[in-house]
């Protein structure tokens, strides 16, 4: 990772461009885009994309799928789902009528590997859900697995809870609020894995970030700083 951004989740975007999170709205995400870098200078631009663009692996590994406008996510599972990806491509400038091509062919591959899977995965329990394959094909690969592992093993969200943030726990920080709060009684969802980056960064401790938290309204860092009127 670039030292510029070593503080910021990075991301590959569905035209495989590598990417430097930096904020999201209802449904667009700024990130930084680096297009040049060597010993001496980075030069890189601020891009503002569709939160569709990404997948749903890469916005869980950024641990904002959570977060995201529920009409959102049903449109990204849906384009993993091979129903609106056209569409989406259409906004994505560079894309060639070949590179499309590809894709079709790309999601009629996919789609005939899975004909013969069932509909929905079942948990032990009894409890089904309907079954994402686009999304466990891509979770298989990270994972180094086949996909069929992941259908034969699967369990439930009351059997298995991993809903929340998308990872398990880091029982490193175990007792630590779930939430930072500003002295003016704002408050936010804690990200102490970016926080223990920013920590190292700036050589303090994870709880001198904490007990110093100012929310955005206390203390803007996000986004140009506006000019003080005189």
């Amino acid at each position: 990772m670039i030292t510029l951004f070593q503080d910021r989740p990075e991301f590959v975007n569905r035209k495989g461009e590598q990417l430097y999170y930096v904020a999201h709205g209802k449904d667009r995400l700024s990130c930084w885009e680096v297009l040049k870098s060597n010993a001496f200078q980075t030069e890189c631009r601020l891009r503002i994309i569709p939160i569709a663009a990404v997948s749903q692996a890469e916005l869980r590994d950024i641990e904002i799928w959570e977060e995201l406008d529920p009409a959102i996510k049903e449109t990204i599972c849906k384009i993993e789902a091979g129903e609106e990806l056209e569409e989406l491509k259409e906004q994505l400038p560079g894309v060639t009528k070949e590179q499309k091509d590809e894709e079709k062919a790309k999601r009629r591959r996919k789609k005939d590997q899975f004909k013969s899977y069932p509909e929905s995965l079942e948990c032990a329990c009894g409890n089904k859900t309907k079954a994402n394959y686009s999304y466990l094909s891509q979770k298989a690969d990270k994972m180094g697995i086949d996909i069929k592992e992941l259908i034969d093993g699967y369990q439930c969200q009351i059997c298995n809870p991993t809903k929340g943030r998308g990872r398990t726990p880091n029982p490193e920080f175990d007792g630590l609020p779930d939430s930072l709060e500003c002295k003016c009684g704002n408050k936010t969802k804690a990200n102490y894995s970016q926080l223990t980056k920013k920590a190292n960064k700036l050589s303090v401790t994870l709880q001198q970030l904490i007990d110093g938290y100012q929310c955005q309204s206390c203390n803007p860092t996000k986004g140009r700083k506006k000019k003080q009127k005189k």
